[in-house]
């Protein structure tokens, strides 16, 4: 169907740029006017011309590290809390991890030569990185390391600022240390090399100009404990910054300004057209003249979308990191702030019938909001970090998920307590109604679970990776769940078996069933349509792609398009026209698991545990006419079984009728022969189940050994349950 069109994308919202927290650390790069930025908000920027250009990385961390190698080909980063360091080649947009477990610091250089970065680990060691082979060696230990930078020399020779205020130097062939130079009388903080000079300042509170053989050519004088030094040869200009002040110094004139800023830990850089650029402590990038004069702002943004519902005429309710519920109107690009909360809201629902918000924060609590009256009605307070919301198909109940203590609670929509009860045992990221009786819930502890709605454990699934996102819908056979590691994985409603896995390079963070055939997934910042065959992937499809991470998915099957917004507040429409679309991956990367593992069966109030493991389908082709012409005998065993079935039957009929008929007769539509369907279904297992009674009763003890055969448990797989609703 939807693979005979082409997918055409259009921007209906621009979005914010800039970041959202403060600016970490700035690098130029050395054939163009642009510029790359890092953050606590975990992205690097690429800007021109006083615009971003691009986002790259989705960490859930700051980056403090950050460094475009001389050939502006890769970006390298360094994060904060992990101390994990990758390279990223922007163009193939490929990105490793460099050194591989291992602990390293903000201290990284990379050779112009033969393309090879030296960064230091936190033990002090030192080591080499090779770009070409993606290798690393050479380990040589250096005590004392300091500063935020090294220098290379020539292809074998870098040197490494001390805290003795030496410079070591090293031979990276050699694998040594062949001298140790003293240049200050303090801690060397920064070190940078430009043509044939070297720069170094000191919390000695001088900085000095060496030839490359450390020799001394002069020195400045610094009032204020410097941070970075960088340096342009060619208009003569070095800037020394520290965490309020700006230092800029003429090696032509010897002029020295100095400028008072706003606290920043942030190093200032020189780009090739002699702009001095610095980060704030807030969240945006000033731009100064080579006098040190402020020429402009690259501004950051106040709120993101955190997580979105979908309102008519283009009309979205976003939660934002600013500790607001937004109404965005695309069209109008209004932009109206509803519910406040203390800290970030993570999750927002829309109850249409009621006209109401409902709104969990970091805050401990979840705010119930009148669209209509445009007034909070009420706070429910005590709820430790709500991390996931989800309402039920009926709109009467909505459980809300706590990753302060682990735990789930039911209420009704008007915010009235249910219940409460422990689900998990790490962060939970995401819970959906599977129907009007069964809540689910996945977790960073990597089990996605089944409960009733008096907070009964029904079933569990080990997943083997963190569960980021969670879908269902009635129409569907699977539950679907997005994980941490990129696994998409697609679980049997009947039996929790897990049918089909798929693999996407980034996080899952959305999922949208479209029907029994198509689903819509966002792994970071790239939107797939997948295509289901049965229990086979048929291809995989990038449809669109935001500039940040995607927040939401809403599907119009009447036009039909997708709708997505990313975390910058971005709006995207994507239609689908004829012309077709073509697959980004070819059939051998998708995984058909067909295996038994963590098979638990649904029962009406609770878990079925003897059922036992599925076997495999033995395919009617594989059937001789003297098998199915044989008389058929039913077991004990195979008793439970049905009966069993029919408790299944009872269970669909009774929903369908109370929840589903009622709709269909507000639009004059007759579901009768459907529930007449079911009754004869089950009025068939009644008289199966009565002939082997009776059977049993007249058969003597010999012909029952004949004729039973041997107990054996049944072929679910084999069983064609069709769109069924639970």
């Amino acid at each position: 169907m939807y693979e005979d069109l082409t997918a055409q994308t259009k921007l209906i919202f621009p979005g914010k740029t800039g970041h959202l927290f403060s600016v970490m650390r700035l690098a130029s790069f050395h054939h163009s006017l642009q510029f790359a930025s890092s953050s606590f908000d975990g992205t690097v920027r690429i800007w021109m011309d006083g615009k971003q250009e691009k986002v790259l990385f989705f960490f859930s961390e700051a980056i403090e590290g950050l460094e475009v190698t001389p050939d502006d080909k890769k970006i390298i980063v360094v994060l904060g809390d992990t101390s994990k360091a990758y390279v990223y080649n922007l163009e193939t947009q490929e990105m490793k991890e460099m050194g591989e477990n291992l602990v390293i610091r903000n201290i990284l250089g990379t050779n112009p030569a033969n393309m090879k970065t030296a960064f230091v680990t936190f033990d002090d060691d030192v080591y080499i990185y090779n770009h070409k082979t993606g290798v690393v060696s050479t380990r040589i230990y250096v005590e004392n390391v300091s500063g935020d930078s090294l220098v290379w020399l020539d292809n074998n020779i870098f040197c490494v600022p001390k805290r003795n205020g030496t410079i070591a130097i090293i031979n990276s062939e050699k694998r040594s240390i062949e001298k140790e130079i003293q240049v200050h009388d303090g801690l060397i903080t920064s070190i940078c090399k430009n043509n044939d000079s070297i720069i170094t300042v000191s919390e000695d509170g001088t900085g000095k100009v060496l030839d490359l053989e450390f020799n001394p050519k002069f020195g400045f004088k610094v009032s204020f404990t410097p941070l970075s030094v960088d340096y342009n040869a060619r208009v003569g200009i070095i800037v020394v910054s520290g965490d309020r002040n700006l230092l800029l110094v003429n090696t032509s004139t010897g002029d020295i300004v100095t400028r008072e800023q706003e606290l920043s830990g942030c190093n200032a850089i020189i780009t090739a057209d002699s702009k001095i650029i610095k980060g704030t402590g807030q969240n945006d990038i000033t731009i100064f003249s080579e006098l040190g004069e402020e020429i402009s702002k690259l501004n950051g943004r106040s709120h993101t979308a955190e997580y979105a519902v979908k309102l008519k005429n283009n009309r979205f309710i976003f939660t934002s990191g600013d500790n607001h519920v937004h109404l965005l109107d695309c069209t109008s690009g209004e932009d109206q702030t509803l519910a406040k909360h203390n800290e970030t809201i993570s999750s927002v629902i829309f109850i249409p019938s009621k006209n109401f918000i409902i709104a969990g924060a970091y805050d401990d609590t979840v705010s119930i909001w009148d669209l209509k009256k445009q007034s909070e009605i009420k706070r429910i307070k005590k709820l430790p970090l709500v991390t996931a919301l989800a309402k039920s198909p009926s709109n009467e109940f909505f459980v809300t998920a706590c990753s302060g203590d682990n735990t789930l609670h039911l209420f009704t929509t008007e915010g009235k307590k249910q219940i409460s009860w422990d689900a998990h045992e790490d962060y939970i990221n995401a819970v959906r109604f599977m129907n009007e009786e069964v809540i689910i819930s996945g977790s960073d502890d990597e089990n996605l679970k089944f409960w009733n709605l008096k907070g009964k454990l029904m079933s569990s699934i080990q997943t083997g990776s963190p569960v980021k996102s969670i879908d269902t819908s009635p129409e569907s056979e699977y539950n679907v769940t997005g994980h941490l590691n990129g696994e998409l994985n697609f679980f049997e409603k009947i039996t929790n078996r897990k049918i089909i896995s798929y693999k996407v390079d980034g996080q899952i963070q959305r999922i949208k069933i479209i029907n029994t055939s198509y689903i819509l997934i966002a792994s970071q910042n790239v939107l797939y349509l997948i295509n289901l065959d049965g229990h086979h992937i048929v291809d995989v499809n990038e449809i669109s792609k935001h500039t940040e991470p995607i927040r939401g998915i809403f599907w119009q099957e009447r036009h039909p398009k997708v709708i997505t917004i990313a975390h910058n507040i971005e709006v995207m429409e994507t239609e689908f026209v004829p012309g077709g679309v073509h697959p980004i991956s070819p059939p051998d990367e998708i995984i058909i698991d067909d295996s038994s593992s963590s098979t638990v069966m649904f029962a009406p109030g609770g878990v079925d545990e003897d059922l036992g493991e599925l076997v495999d389908n033995k395919s009617l082709a594989q059937i001789e006419v003297a098998d199915i012409t044989k008389p058929l005998v039913l077991t004990s065993t195979d008793n439970e079984h049905l009966e069993k079935i029919m408790e299944y039957l009872k269970t669909i009929n009774k929903q369908f009728k109370d929840l589903v008929t009622p709709k269909l007769q507000k639009y004059g539509i007759n579901s009768s022969n459907l529930v007449i369907s079911i009754e004869k279904v089950q009025e068939e297992i009644n008289q199966m189940l009565r002939k082997t009674d009776e059977s049993r009763d007249v058969l003597d003890e010999s012909g029952k050994k004949d004729l039973e055969p041997e107990e054996k448990k049944p072929d679910w797989t084999s069983i064609n349950w069709g769109k069924r609703k639970h």
